[in-house]
């Protein structure tokens, strides 16, 4: 069975804090589940990362290449 990561776990992982690994989640960035609090899947954890690499993600709103 895939490991499952707590918003926490996952801000720990990013090396974020915890309100960007929330923000992450609820605009769409990493896909998660609700199963009576937010759990991410590994997988959806290591796609983030793959879709992410090489981008600036520090604004959400305005998220572009890193020249």
């Amino acid at each position: 069975m895939e490991k499952l990561y707590t918003v926490r776990e996952v801000a720990a992982i990013l090396q974020v804090n915890r309100n960007k690994a929330y923000e992450l989640v609820k605009k769409g960035f990493i896909k998660s589940l609700n199963l009576g609090s937010i759990r991410v899947r590994e997988s959806a954890l290591q796609n983030f990362l793959e879709t992410y690499d090489g981008m600036d993600i520090s604004d959400l709103n305005n998220v572009r290449k890193i020249v």
